[in-house]
């Protein structure tokens, strides 16, 4: 990959948004397959259904700050042959709040090894000090906690309206995290991971 990134850090993209009924339930009385309508509706609707997914989804992807040991670098992502070109000793990450309590999911990558501390930046702007309650290697995942409360959650889609071919957007957060990245792309295979996962191939990597 020939991009810089801007974070300083391996950046995961952990949110995952499926993007349903982009057509047909666009705008209060729809857009019907049976009736005619010019092609820039369509683009026109697309589009909203964009930014109303993204400003849905954005309070519930928070920017995490990772402090490393000194002298104790990141581990070598899972599935990687060869070593990064060049190591961080820290860096900020993206991470998805999972209950109104506190909870926060994140790439296990994001928060493996000697760590000093871990910061999460929450919704409205504060910062507070995370703890990693538990790991899960098998989807290579993390769990966080912070002290707060009211914290906004997205609805998990069931799994039965998960299809390939369905658009999705996957969102990340840098520090100080006052805007989420996003990147489009649609749900390439489902099942992954012995059926618990998902695989996408909107950017998710480094940016």
């Amino acid at each position: 990959m020939t991009r810089k990134p801007t974070c300083r850090s391996w950046r995961v993209a952990v949110a995952v948004l499926l993007l349903a009924g982009l057509v047909a339930g666009a705008g209060a009385g729809g857009l019907s397959a049976q009736e005619p309508v010019p092609a820039r509706s369509y683009s026109e609707a697309f589009d909203e259904t964009l930014k109303t997914a993204t400003t849905t989804a954005s309070p519930s992807v928070v920017a995490i700050e990772v402090k490393r040991k000194p002298g104790k670098p990141a581990p070598r992502p899972m599935g990687r042959r060869r070593a990064p070109p060049f190591v961080r000793g820290s860096g900020p990450v993206s991470g998805v709040v999972l209950s109104p309590d506190g909870y926060v999911i994140t790439s296990l990558f994001n928060v493996e090894g000697e760590l000093e501390s871990i910061k999460v930046r929450l919704p409205d702007g504060a910062t507070a000090d995370a703890k990693l309650l538990g790991i899960d290697r098998s989807r290579s995942i993390a769990l966080l906690r912070v002290e707060a409360e009211g914290l906004p959650v997205l609805k998990a889609v069931p799994e039965d309206e998960v299809h390939v071919g369905q658009w999705v957007l996957a969102l990340g957060r840098c520090f100080p995290g006052k805007e989420a990245s996003v990147a489009l792309g649609i749900i390439s295979a489902i099942n992954r991971i012995s059926g618990r996962a998902i695989q996408t191939d909107a950017d998710v990597g480094p940016d």
